[in-house]
């Protein structure tokens, strides 16, 4: 559900992009906009799929600064797709091992 507000939200402000600004991937700036919001909300509630929707948006990332030519940046959202993942597998094994007996 999270993601068809997020789709809209970007095909929406995406309008705007195109016609207001020089934005090369308008829907794709605004999906990545709108996504980390809620990506960051989902890490602030401490949800596993925080790291689902970073990943896919890091990979996002990568593309729309490759294209532009900025391959720092695209290192840079490459090396936060790795983190990301990381992030998740680590959280995923926290959450099945089982609990301390204590």
């Amino acid at each position: 559900m999270s993601w068809v507000i997020i789709v809209a939200l970007s095909g929406l402000t995406s309008r705007y992009l195109a016609s207001e600004t020089q934005a090369a991937w308008p829907f794709l700036d605004s999906l990545t906009t709108w996504g980390s919001l809620l990506a960051t909300w989902l890490t602030a509630q401490v949800k596993l799929e925080n790291w689902l929707y970073w990943m896919v948006l890091d990979a996002i990332s990568v593309f729309l600064f490759a294209t532009q030519g900025l391959m720092f940046v695209a290192l840079l959202f490459a090396t936060y797709l790795v983190i990301s993942t990381v992030g998740y597998v680590t959280w995923l094994r926290s959450r099945r091992a089982p609990a301390p007996s204590g």
